[in-house]
């Protein structure tokens, strides 16, 4: 970015003053090379930092395209569907309200505005370009996008401020300014964040609390004994975005290491080990999260845990519930363990200095203790994780159940909500099998959900499978194999 930035400033100035103009070749030349090395096809600049390092580069090379269209004769090739692509991206990773979502050396989510700024920049420019009315460029057809590039998922249900908001780190490596948080999750529900990423504590590397905020510990995934994953790229295992739900997996497989990080692993990274993480979110638009850890490690019984990351303010820990939600505000989170190995311990650890545990900066980078819940246990070879992820309204959770279904290798649950509705979640580790039966259903798929109303199905869905019955009715028969969504 510094480059660029230099070439922007030599073109400017050659362009200005007459004696310096013998420098244009040279700086439209190499701002060409930059544009399409470090700009991916999604749009994402290569440092993948939508809220700060993409916002700088989107805004650039935006002004760079103006000037190719006003002075072709210069030679700037700023291709206009990658340029507006860079747009898509800033606007994708802004919190609903305008916040900084804070992945990577971004700030901190803090309120924003209300509303997301870049969207009326992204609509003057891609009026400009001649795309507006082009049907790819609709938000409201695709409130949810997945950047390939960048490794990045955005979940949303609508554009309002109010809309339910996910994060899904599965980000591929770009350098320095980058975390170590790989299948990371947050969530913003009804104008708040309420699991939080950290952002950029601090850019002063000899502050403790900046190496400490690029740590996997700092961040809502699985760490081995406190260790940090390394630059490895995660690999997707699969997805799929519908009406009713979304479904992302993704595999860390780089193992885990004592070393500091600041920009670089300056005094080594040490003798790691061995360790693979697996990670299945499913969204239940308007009702929840699950997420599905598998972790892979040598068997040993190093110590591990799941962090999740709350707001600053009130939480309660509920050891018998096996479950911790915040408090204090209008808006508020539930997680929940559901399932995992024998003799699980839940904890709140908030304000810790040895090691730092539960603390977010501020927008004015300003440390504050915050409640970090941690479910932590000792690693058999395998070890399989399932989390409730809850926001509701008000100081006190909602009245729901969850009942576990038995099954020789799936995941499966049945919540009811209280109000009539039900639903039947089934999931394989690492949607790497099929189903067959768990509890009253029986599916080939890896991953399969039932909606009941009085007991009675109402929607059906599975992921890479061909049929699903509930309790001997039939409810998916394909002869392809896929995901199908039903009404029943």
């Amino acid at each position: 970015n510094w480059r660029i930035s230099h070439l922007d400033c030599l073109l400017f100035c050659s362009l200005i003053v007459p004696d310096l103009a013998h420098h244009v070749p040279f700086a439209v030349r190499h701002l060409n090379e930059a544009f399409y090395r470090q700009i991916h096809d999604d749009g994402s600049h290569e440092e993948h930092n939508p809220s700060s390092y993409h916002s700088w580069m989107c805004n650039l090379f935006s002004r760079l395209w103006y000037l190719s269209q006003a002075r072709p004769e210069l030679g700037l090739h700023i291709d206009t569907h990658r340029a507006a692509c860079m747009w898509d991206y800033l606007v994708y990773a802004t919190a609903p309200d305008g916040g900084n979502c804070g992945i990577h050396d971004g700030g901190v989510w803090t309120p924003g505005p209300g509303n997301i700024a870049a969207i009326e920049k992204r609509q003057q420019f891609l009026q400009d370009a001649g795309l507006a009315n082009q049907k790819e460029w609709d938000l409201n057809t695709q409130p949810s996008r997945y950047f390939h590039s960048a490794g990045q998922l955005f979940l949303r249900d609508s554009w309002h401020k109010e809309a339910t908001y996910i994060i899904f780190d599965a980000t591929r490596w770009g350098g320095g300014h980058c975390h170590l948080s790989r299948l990371s999750v947050n969530l913003y529900a009804k104008g708040r964040m309420l699991l939080y990423d950290p952002g950029i504590f601090s850019y002063e590397m000899s502050d403790p609390y900046a190496p400490h905020g690029k740590t996997t510990p700092a961040h809502n995934t699985i760490h081995l004994n406190g260790l940090s994953q390394t630059e490895a790229d995660p690999s997707v295992i699969g997805m799929h975005i519908n009406e009713d739900l979304a479904l992302f997996a993704a595999s860390y497989e780089g193992g885990y290491y004592p070393g500091t990080y600041t920009w670089g692993w300056s005094q080594g990274k040490g003798i790691g080990v061995f360790g693979r993480h697996q990670r299945v979110l499913l969204w239940l638009k308007g009702t929840c999260a699950l997420v599905f850890d598998t972790l892979f490690t040598d068997g040993h019984e190093q110590p591990f845990a799941a962090h999740w990351q709350f707001p600053i303010g009130a939480s309660v820990l509920d050891v018998s519930g096996k479950r911790a939600y915040t408090q204090g505000a209008e808006t508020n989170v539930l997680v929940q363990n559901l399932s995992g190995p024998e003799n699980l311990r839940y904890r709140i650890r908030e304000g810790e200095k040895d090691p730092l545990r539960g603390w977010l900066p501020d927008a004015k980078r300003n440390y504050h203790p915050a409640p970090l819940f941690a479910i932590e246990g000792k690693a058999g070879r395998t070890v399989n994780l399932s989390t409730l992820l809850l926001p509701f309204t008000g100081q006190t959770p909602p009245a729901y159940t969850v009942a576990p279904l038995p099954s020789s290798h799936a995941s499966g649950f049945r919540f009811n909500w209280g109000n009539g509705e039900e639903t039947i979640v089934a999931c394989t580790p690492g949607l790497h099998r099929q189903i067959d039966q768990c509890g009253p259903i029986n599916s080939d798929a890896a991953l399969a959900v039932i909606t009941l109303q009085k007991d009675m199905p109402k929607r059906a869905f599975i992921h890479e499978g061909m049929v699903l019955s509930y309790e001997g009715q039939d409810l998916i028969s394909e002869s392809v194999f896929g995901s199908y969504r039903k009404i029943v």
